[in-house]
Protein backbone atom coordinates (compact mmCIF):
# COMPACT_ATOMS: atom_id res chain seq x y z
CA UNK A 1 0.00 0.00 0.00
CA UNK A 2 1.51 3.24 -0.61
CA UNK A 3 1.16 6.21 1.40
CA UNK A 4 0.99 9.86 0.50
CA UNK A 5 2.85 12.84 1.66
CA UNK A 6 1.55 16.38 1.40
CA UNK A 7 3.77 18.95 1.38
CA UNK A 8 3.06 21.35 4.01
CA UNK A 9 3.28 24.93 3.06
CA UNK A 10 7.21 26.12 4.91
CA UNK A 11 6.00 29.18 5.81
CA UNK A 12 2.23 29.95 7.88
CA UNK A 13 0.21 33.15 6.79
CA UNK A 14 1.19 35.54 9.94
CA UNK A 15 5.14 34.53 8.66
CA UNK A 16 4.59 36.06 5.51
CA UNK A 17 6.56 39.01 4.02
CA UNK A 18 4.55 42.34 3.03
CA UNK A 19 6.10 45.18 0.91
CA UNK A 20 4.43 48.36 1.67
CA UNK A 21 5.51 51.84 0.24
CA UNK A 22 4.84 55.32 2.49
CA UNK A 23 4.47 58.13 0.10
CA UNK A 24 2.78 61.93 0.16
CA UNK A 25 -0.13 61.89 -2.55
CA UNK A 26 0.31 65.00 -4.99
CA UNK A 27 -2.51 66.89 -5.85
CA UNK A 28 -4.22 66.12 -9.32
CA UNK A 29 -3.34 69.41 -10.99
CA UNK A 30 0.12 68.65 -10.45
CA UNK A 31 -0.03 64.78 -11.14
CA UNK A 32 -1.74 65.67 -14.29
CA UNK A 33 0.95 67.99 -15.33
CA UNK A 34 3.86 65.59 -14.22
CA UNK A 35 1.80 62.41 -16.58
CA UNK A 36 1.79 64.16 -19.47
CA UNK A 37 5.96 65.24 -19.22
CA UNK A 38 6.05 61.21 -18.77
CA UNK A 39 4.08 60.92 -21.93
CA UNK A 40 6.27 63.43 -24.12
CA UNK A 41 9.21 62.10 -22.29
CA UNK A 42 7.84 58.36 -23.87
CA UNK A 43 6.96 59.73 -27.12
CA UNK A 44 10.74 61.19 -27.64
CA UNK A 45 12.85 58.69 -26.09
CA UNK A 46 10.50 55.76 -26.08
CA UNK A 47 9.33 53.41 -22.75
CA UNK A 48 10.60 53.41 -19.29
CA UNK A 49 10.27 51.88 -15.79
CA UNK A 50 7.87 54.80 -14.40
CA UNK A 51 5.86 55.88 -17.17
CA UNK A 52 2.69 54.42 -15.93
CA UNK A 53 3.48 55.19 -11.83
CA UNK A 54 1.13 57.50 -10.45
CA UNK A 55 3.00 60.82 -9.31
CA UNK A 56 4.15 61.14 -5.79
CA UNK A 57 6.74 61.84 -3.30
CA UNK A 58 8.31 58.45 -1.59
CA UNK A 59 8.89 58.97 2.48
CA UNK A 60 10.01 55.08 3.07
CA UNK A 61 9.17 51.59 2.06
CA UNK A 62 10.16 48.71 3.83
CA UNK A 63 9.15 44.62 4.39
CA UNK A 64 7.06 43.74 7.19
CA UNK A 65 5.91 40.34 8.60
CA UNK A 66 2.03 40.31 8.33
CA UNK A 67 1.69 39.30 11.90
CA UNK A 68 3.45 43.13 12.58
CA UNK A 69 1.21 45.32 10.70
CA UNK A 70 -1.17 46.59 13.32
CA UNK A 71 1.36 46.87 15.66
CA UNK A 72 3.83 49.21 13.12
CA UNK A 73 1.39 50.73 11.56
CA UNK A 74 -0.54 52.14 15.24
CA UNK A 75 2.99 53.62 15.76
CA UNK A 76 3.64 54.75 12.87
CA UNK A 77 -0.20 56.66 13.46
CA UNK A 78 1.02 57.93 16.96
CA UNK A 79 4.35 59.57 16.02
CA UNK A 80 3.00 61.23 13.02
CA UNK A 81 -1.03 62.30 13.27
CA UNK A 82 0.06 65.28 15.32
CA UNK A 83 2.35 66.68 12.82
CA UNK A 84 1.04 69.79 11.14
CA UNK A 85 -0.10 69.95 7.57
CA UNK A 86 2.56 72.05 5.85
CA UNK A 87 3.40 73.29 2.19
CA UNK A 88 5.76 71.26 -0.69
CA UNK A 89 7.49 73.27 -3.09
CA UNK A 90 8.29 71.59 -6.42
CA UNK A 91 11.07 74.23 -8.06
CA UNK A 92 12.15 72.74 -11.50
CA UNK A 93 14.00 69.66 -12.35
CA UNK A 94 17.40 67.83 -11.46
CA UNK A 95 18.91 64.22 -11.81
CA UNK A 96 19.95 61.35 -9.78
CA UNK A 97 23.13 60.41 -12.01
CA UNK A 98 24.52 57.10 -10.39
CA UNK A 99 20.66 55.69 -10.71
CA UNK A 100 19.70 57.75 -13.92
CA UNK A 101 16.69 59.37 -12.65
CA UNK A 102 14.85 62.47 -13.69
CA UNK A 103 12.64 64.30 -11.54
CA UNK A 104 10.82 67.41 -10.32
CA UNK A 105 12.90 68.88 -7.57
CA UNK A 106 10.76 68.89 -4.02
CA UNK A 107 12.31 71.97 -1.91
CA UNK A 108 13.68 70.92 1.45
CA UNK A 109 10.90 70.70 4.49
CA UNK A 110 11.82 70.78 7.92
CA UNK A 111 8.21 68.84 8.54
CA UNK A 112 9.12 66.57 5.66
CA UNK A 113 12.43 65.47 7.41
CA UNK A 114 10.88 65.40 10.51
CA UNK A 115 8.40 62.88 9.30
CA UNK A 116 10.97 60.69 7.79
CA UNK A 117 13.35 60.80 11.52
CA UNK A 118 9.76 60.01 13.26
CA UNK A 119 9.27 56.42 10.78
CA UNK A 120 12.47 56.20 11.06
CA UNK A 121 12.81 55.86 14.85
CA UNK A 122 9.53 53.74 15.03
CA UNK A 123 11.29 51.57 12.75
CA UNK A 124 14.04 50.74 15.03
CA UNK A 125 11.85 50.85 17.88
CA UNK A 126 9.97 47.70 16.16
CA UNK A 127 13.13 46.40 14.83
CA UNK A 128 12.49 46.49 11.16
CA UNK A 129 15.37 45.72 9.34
CA UNK A 130 14.14 44.04 6.29
CA UNK A 131 14.80 46.27 2.99
CA UNK A 132 13.76 49.58 4.61
CA UNK A 133 14.76 52.48 2.59
CA UNK A 134 13.97 56.60 3.82
CA UNK A 135 13.49 59.03 1.43
CA UNK A 136 16.40 61.79 1.78
CA UNK A 137 15.87 63.84 -1.50
CA UNK A 138 12.08 64.28 -1.74
CA UNK A 139 11.54 64.25 -5.25
CA UNK A 140 8.49 63.20 -8.05
CA UNK A 141 9.90 60.57 -10.60
CA UNK A 142 9.18 61.61 -13.98
CA UNK A 143 11.51 59.17 -15.49
CA UNK A 144 13.99 56.18 -14.59
CA UNK A 145 15.16 53.09 -15.66
CA UNK A 146 17.19 55.01 -18.38
CA UNK A 147 19.79 53.65 -20.47
CA UNK A 148 22.89 55.74 -20.07
CA UNK A 149 22.46 57.77 -23.58
CA UNK A 150 18.56 58.10 -23.04
CA UNK A 151 19.26 59.76 -19.37
CA UNK A 152 22.57 62.33 -20.58
CA UNK A 153 20.41 63.17 -23.42
CA UNK A 154 16.98 63.82 -21.67
CA UNK A 155 19.16 65.26 -18.51
CA UNK A 156 20.35 68.09 -20.79
CA UNK A 157 16.59 68.67 -21.96
CA UNK A 158 15.25 68.69 -18.61
CA UNK A 159 18.02 71.20 -17.03
CA UNK A 160 16.41 73.90 -19.47
CA UNK A 161 12.93 73.06 -18.64
CA UNK A 162 10.55 74.66 -15.86
CA UNK A 163 7.81 73.34 -13.21
CA UNK A 164 6.66 75.07 -10.11
CA UNK A 165 4.11 73.91 -8.25
CA UNK A 166 3.25 74.39 -4.41
CA UNK A 167 0.70 72.37 -2.80
CA UNK A 168 -0.08 71.41 1.02
CA UNK A 169 0.34 67.92 2.65
CA UNK A 170 -2.62 67.05 4.73
CA UNK A 171 -2.06 62.99 4.74
CA UNK A 172 0.07 60.36 4.50
CA UNK A 173 -0.60 57.09 2.03
CA UNK A 174 0.38 53.96 2.68
CA UNK A 175 0.34 51.23 -0.19
CA UNK A 176 0.84 47.58 -0.08
CA UNK A 177 2.51 45.62 -2.65
CA UNK A 178 -0.06 42.82 -4.42
CA UNK A 179 2.80 40.21 -5.61
CA UNK A 180 0.38 38.45 -7.71
CA UNK A 181 -1.46 41.32 -9.56
CA UNK A 182 2.55 43.07 -9.80
CA UNK A 183 1.41 46.72 -8.35
CA UNK A 184 0.72 48.57 -5.61
CA UNK A 185 -2.97 48.47 -4.13
CA UNK A 186 -4.09 51.37 -0.77
CA UNK A 187 -3.58 50.02 2.54
CA UNK A 188 -4.29 52.54 4.84
CA UNK A 189 -3.84 56.73 5.21
CA UNK A 190 -2.46 58.31 8.18
CA UNK A 191 -3.76 61.90 8.40
CA UNK A 192 -1.90 64.58 9.63
CA UNK A 193 -2.63 67.70 12.39
CA UNK A 194 -4.07 71.05 11.44
CA UNK A 195 -2.59 73.19 9.40
CA UNK A 196 0.72 74.56 11.27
Amino acid sequence: MTTLLRQMPLFKPKDELSQFLVLIPVPEMLSKEVMKLKKAFRLKYGTFSSEHSKPHITVCSFLLLNYRTDDAFSLFRQRIEHVPQFELQVNDFDFFDESKVIYAKVEASDTFDFITSELNRSRQELRIRKNYTASITPHITVAKGLDKATFEQAKQEYLTKSLQASFMVSELQILSYDFKARKYREYSRIGLGKKG
